[in-house]
């Protein structure tokens, strides 16, 4: 097996391994995953930089400018360190070096997609998530009540999904899965019922699981998926009626299965939602620290001392990442992440199973699913992927 090829699998392993312990709360298993994930990067930087020209060759050395984006926001948690500007020195630290690893997951992923389409190899590997985790997820929502995977006490709530356990974060992953999944069964030339019913389930058990705002972005980016790809590819022989192929699927168990789901959760007894308050809090923090923020981490830590109203609760996160970012690290940090957002975006146009990353993007306004290490890491390597991969041409031959 070539050095290349090694490199893939251990790499794919890491992030199977971070998805598949996302759901125990001992910080050990995520400080594991990330060591692997470093010991790799920096394997790779040694046989990069090696002497022998042979080595050398198969092993390129790539930077392109984007990456400094995201690898400029852990610099900016060691500036705040060093300035001492940091509410929670200890959470800032821990908090650089989460974002330390999806930078170095994301160099990674930009190496092995330089010549191999690894990007494509991705693709398949996150639909494959998506429909485990979608199985996995609506299964146990709905059989281990108060229980996490049958048999441990569930801390959080009465009901989670799983290995993801928020199901908010569980939606923005398969937001993440849904788009390459509906692409693969648009662009294949013979009915792809894998890819069709794939998509179908994915939407089907966001709506399961009660996210409202995941249920709404699911629709509007099938949607988009599907109706760019009527515009993308080859008019003459593409039939109309594969749209309805595709979507049906998905029609079909929302409303036999997935509603009920919804429909419950808008049933639940009406509380007041918290999330302004938590907006509130956030936008005072960024109102007296716009430059230098309180560090990275630091929002539980400083959340209190912003409470407009005590609700009773350890509030850890704001609801919505833009915000968050923003108070703990000024303005520059949703700057970076936005600019890099609007770089991977452009390409929706033209690569419909980039939508994934508008809709995460979107829900990351209302919660805060990339405070999740592992939606996180598959995220960032998404992006970074396709930011470097060939293009792949439209399929020429006729649809059937």
């Amino acid at each position: 097996m070539k050095f290349r090829s090694w490199f893939v699998c251990l790499f794919t392993a890491l992030l199977i391994a971070l998805l598949c312990t996302s759901w125990l709360s001992q910080r050990i298993y995520l400080s594991l995953c990330q060591c692997g994930i470093f010991l790799l990067a920096a394997c790779w930087l040694l046989a990069a930089c090696w002497p022998p020209r042979m080595l050398r060759r198969n092993i390129p050395f790539t930077a392109p400018p984007p990456l400094a984006l995201l690898a400029a926001i852990p610099c900016l948690g060691v500036l705040q360190l060093l300035a001492k500007t940091a509410a929670y020195p200890w959470k800032t630290a821990v908090s650089t070096l989460d974002w330390a690893a999806l930078a170095a997951a994301a160099w990674l992923a930009v190496q092995l997609a330089g010549k191999e389409n690894f990007a494509a190899t991705f693709r398949r590997l996150l639909v494959a998530a998506g429909v485990v985790v979608s199985l996995l997820g609506a299964v146990h929502w709905y059989t281990s009540p108060g229980l996490i995977f049958w048999t441990w006490p569930n801390p959080y709530q009465l009901r989670s999904t799983f290995p993801i356990l928020n199901h908010s974060h569980f939606a923005a992953f398969l937001e993440l899965a849904l788009a390459p999944a509906a692409w693969a069964a648009l662009r294949s030339p013979k009915a792809d019922l894998f890819h069709t019913w794939a998509a179908a389930l994915m939407v089907c058990a966001v709506w399961m699981t009660g996210s409202r705002s995941g249920s709404i972005i699911v629709l509007a980016e099938l949607a988009a998926v599907l109706l760019l790809g009527a515009r993308l590819l080859p008019a003459p022989s593409f039939p109309w009626r594969r749209l309805l192929l595709i979507a049906g699927p998905a029609v079909v168990l929302v409303a036999g299965i997935g509603s009920q789901g919804i429909a419950a959760r808008f049933a639940e007894p009406t509380r007041d939602d918290l999330r302004p308050l938590f907006a509130r809090a956030a936008l005072g923090m960024i109102h007296d620290r716009p430059l230098t923020g309180f560090g990275l981490g630091s929002f539980s830590t400083v959340y209190p001392a912003y409470e407009p109203t005590d609700v009773g609760l350890y509030v850890e996160h704001a609801h919505n990442d833009w915000l968050e970012w923003a108070a703990e690290g000024g303005l520059l940090l949703p700057a970076l992440l936005l600019l890099l957002a609007l770089i991977a975006i452009r390409k929706a146009t033209t690569a419909p199973w980039t939508l994934g990353i508008a809709a995460v993007l979107i829900q990351a306004a209302a919660e805060f699913p990339l405070h999740n290490p592992a939606v996180a890491t598959w995220f960032f390597v998404f992006i970074y992927c396709n930011l470097v991969a060939v293009p792949e041409p439209y399929p020429a031959t006729s649809y059937q």
